[in-house]
C-alpha cells in the first residue's frame, strides 16, 4: 500500500491514518486508544503515536511488502 517506504519514514513517505475515531455499536463515538503490532518487521513496518489536534491519535504503516513475509 502507498509507496512501500516503512513507517519510519513518515508523512512524506509512509502511509497513514491520523485522528483516528470509532464508532461503537451502543451509540456514540470515542477517539481510539490503539495499540501497534506488526508481524513481519522486514515487510511492513507500524507507529502508533498520539498529538494535539488536529492529528490526535494515528498511526504510520507500511513496507515494500515480499515473498517472505509471515
Amino acid at each position: 500500500m502507498g509507496s512501500g517506504a516503512f513507517a519510519d519514514q513518515g508523512w512524506q513517505k509512509a502511509a497513514y491514518h491520523r485522528d483516528v475515531y470509532y464508532f461503537p455499536t451502543g451509540g456514540g463515538g470515542t477517539q481510539a486508544s490503539l495499540t501497534g503490532v506488526q508481524n513481519s518487521d522486514n515487510c511492513f513496518t507500524t507507529i502508533v503515536g498520539s498529538s494535539p489536534a488536529p492529528w490526535n491519535e494515528y498511526f504510520w504503516f507500511g513496507g515494500p511488502g515480499g515473498d517472505n513475509c509471515t
